[in-house]
């Protein structure tokens, strides 16, 4: 940009778009931002959604005030859109992960399955790869009767050593809700279990009405660890 009037004009706008973001900034309360950032975190894992990476901090905190189905059709349209852009991204960085390789073929078939448009196989498949990999991610694969409590113990350890907890540690923290709800003691005798249920369904007891939600959430659980592995 050679005509020095420009040069001045994109200057002066540069400052003033600056100054515009250094006032929204000293208005923010950080302290609070980060203690809402951390609920919206908790609450979407409780809906059996872990921390979304291709969201922003503020994007989490809005998504988390909508009722379960919207949030459920969010996913859905945000894996499943395009062609399955996004569940296709997952996929092509699951596979690539030498750490994983353990799984890569049942994986491999899960994207299949779901993008053929049958997903409830996915889902007893994806839970035992899940219990697999979070096992991986705690150094305790071939440790002998790991317990559901001890893959959440795994998560929650992991989230305390996250140094400075930050977004490792938020991410962490959303695994330790979902592994936590996903491994819940549920007894056959009662009522099935609002959210997939690890006993129910690889011990048979639950009818075969998962949904595609359903499927994403464990794709979703996948993603994240993937994320933070090493």
């Amino acid at each position: 940009m050679s005509d020095p009037k420009a040069v001045i004009q994109m200057e002066g706008l540069i400052q003033a778009v600056a100054s515009k973001w250094q006032r929204i900034f000293a208005t923010i309360d950080w302290d609070s931002f980060v203690i809402d950032n951390r609920k919206a975190c908790e609450q979407l894992a409780q809906f059996g959604w872990t921390l979304p990476m291709q969201l922003t901090p503020g994007e989490v905190i809005d998504l988390a005030r909508e009722p379960i189905d919207k949030i459920d059709a969010f996913f859905v349209n945000h894996y499943t859109a395009e062609d399955f852009a996004a569940l296709r991204r997952v996929r092509r960085e699951l596979l690539s992960r030498p750490g994983l390789s353990a799984w890569w073929s049942l994986l491999d078939e899960c994207f299949e399955v779901f993008e053929s448009g049958k997903h409830l196989i996915t889902v007893p498949a994806l839970i035992s790869t899940i219990e697999g990999v979070v096992s991986y991610a705690g150094n305790s694969l071939h440790k002998q009767n790991v317990s559901g409590k001890f893959l959440v113990g795994i998560c929650a350890n992991k989230a305390k050593a996250s140094s400075g907890g930050g977004i490792h540690a938020l991410m962490w923290r959303s695994l330790e809700i979902f592994v936590e709800n996903l491994f819940r003691n549920a007894p056959f005798d009662k009522n099935r279990p609002i959210t997939i249920n690890r006993h129910w369904i690889l011990h048979g007891r639950d009818s075969a009405n998962s949904t595609v939600a359903d499927s994403l959430r464990l794709f979703s659980a996948l993603e994240t660890i993937d994320s933070l592995l090493e």
